[in-house]
């Protein structure tokens, strides 16, 4: 799909700083191997609801949004079952083709967690449609400082549409070793 020139010029300050600060934080995208969940690496793992009170785009939200668009983010994470807060987050979205198989939105996201002992980040593409419909996405995500630096695991999220017509809260599960 060819971008009209209206959407290739257009650039949100928000989303290009936090693009910034991928670049800036080196990570791999690789899964996290069974050589990372051996015994006696040490393992956390952590099940959290995602709200997200602030967020931009480039063009209206909508299931069927075109390649180029772009969104960013600041949510607050809660503990899954007792409701506490835990940290933040700050991510960045992009819808980067349309895949001609079948027409389908490939997104590349990547989300970064910061919790009073450390940071770790996410990032990889897959299918937007499994977003849509509610399914489980899982990304490689890495330590980058403090208690997790060094850490590997996996980001397994998935979007709860329970509210219309705003941002969904996403329930994740984290796990990491190190």
């Amino acid at each position: 799909m060819r971008l009209r020139t209206a959407l290739r010029t257009k650039v949100v300050a928000p989303a290009a700083a936090l693009l910034a600060c991928v670049a800036a934080v080196s990570f791999t995208t690789l899964p996290a191997s069974a050589e990372q969940h051996k015994p006696g690496k040490e393992c956390r793992s952590f099940h959290w609801r995602e709200k997200m009170p602030t967020y931009d785009t480039n063009m209206p939200p909508s299931e069927d949004v075109p390649a180029g668009f772009q969104a960013n983010w600041f949510d607050h994470v809660y503990d899954w079952k007792t409701g506490e807060k835990v940290g933040t987050a700050v991510g960045a979205m992009n819808i980067i083709y349309e895949r001609p198989s079948d027409g389908h939105d490939i997104e590349y996201q990547w989300e970064m967690f910061h919790l009073a002992d450390g940071t770790f980040a996410a990032g990889s593409s897959f299918d937007r449609a499994d977003v849509i419909a509610g399914n489980w996405i899982t990304q490689p995500v890495n330590g980058v400082s403090g208690a997790y630096k060094g850490w590997k695991g996996t980001w397994t999220w998935r979007a709860l549409f329970e509210i219309p017509d705003t941002a969904p809260d996403f329930e994740a599960v984290i796990k990491l070793c190190g």
